[in-house]
């Protein structure tokens, strides 16, 4: 996943490969920074204790030590107040695609302190009918979320494959949307949760970057297994209309995921038509041929069309 996005980042990218030496009440990760062959690691910044963590941290996160494999952070408006919501990409144990969801998680954490959530993971269904989530989500274990600042944190996936510590930086942000100012604009009101009403217990990640627009598909392929699609970058202002490739996920365990960079392969194409609010998406591959009517589930908090 993330040697590919980085081929659209290019300069830049390496200024966000930077590694934390934070521990975790789960093991001492100091040791881990040895492992860090080929890339620079500088002196950990100090955490920024005691200042709330705000809608910026929105976007695609990554270990660095664990190219293949990756997170979305979405921070959006409920009734009850802003909350964030995690989705994991990677493989199981055994080998298999695994994406995992946490439930909401309340938006009042400051940087430092440590957060539990449970986290989901879904069975059933095929590519052309995707079991309800009511049904298909499952408790698959816990995470816990340390913010250290917008720009690095530690993440901790205790459960059924096993117990992930990853130490993790943004590799990409909501367009224009930092730690400090909200964002307006096409782009970023599109950013967020898409599903179709008809196909719930699958459903489109989203994510906006100065570099263009990645999307993320989450459900099932044709034999029934779990799926993620990750599609290529859509650079310049396409205004939410778009085709770009789109690529599956091959190769890896939850331990020891396989780099991006070897277990990438073409699945097919997706076709965006978005508005601020509601749109359709097509995917075209391996699985077949799906057109969604999609609907915004839920945007970033903070920006807008």
């Amino acid at each position: 996943m993330t040697y590919w996005f980085a081929r659209t980042l290019r300069a830049g990218i390496a200024g966000l490969l930077v590694l934390t030496a934070a521990s975790a009440a789960e093991g001492d990760l100091s040791g881990r920074l040895g492992d860090a062959k080929g890339y620079y690691v500088p002196e950990p910044p100090p955490p920024t204790v005691g200042v709330a963590v705000p809608a910026g941290v929105s976007g695609l996160w990554y270990d660095p030590l664990l190219d293949g494999e990756g997170y979305n952070f979405i921070v959006t408006e409920t009734s009850e107040g802003p909350v964030l919501v995690v989705f994991f990409y990677g493989f199981s144990a055994a080998g298999e695609r695994l994406w995992l969801v946490s439930e909401n998680i309340p938006l009042d954490m400051d940087f430092g302190q440590p957060v539990s959530a449970i986290v989901y993971e879904a069975h059933g269904g095929t590519f052309d009918a995707p079991a309800p989530s009511a049904g298909a989500l499952s408790a698959w274990g816990s995470m816990t979320l340390l913010m250290e600042g917008c720009l690095d944190g530690t993440i901790v996936l205790d459960g059924g494959d096993g117990q992930k510590i990853s130490v993790v930086t943004k590799l990409a942000g909501i367009e224009s949307l930092d730690c400090d100012s909200p964002s307006k604009g096409v782009a970023a009101g599109q950013a967020g949760l898409w599903f179709d009403q008809s196909l719930d217990g699958e459903g489109y990640n989203i994510i906006s970057s100065a570099a263009g627009t990645v999307v993320f598909f989450y459900g099932y392929n044709a034999a029934g297994e779990r799926l993620w699609l990750i599609s290529d970058v859509s650079t310049g202002d396409s205004g939410g209309v778009f085709t770009v490739p789109v690529w599956e996920a091959v190769g890896g365990t939850f331990a020891t995921p396989v780099p991006s960079s070897e277990s990438l392969r073409a699945w097919g194409s997706i076709s965006v038509d978005l508005g601020c609010s509601d749109g359709s998406i097509t995917l075209d591959g391996a699985d077949g041929v799906k057109l969604s009517s999609v609907a915004k589930l839920a945007g970033i908090a903070g920006t807008g069309c």
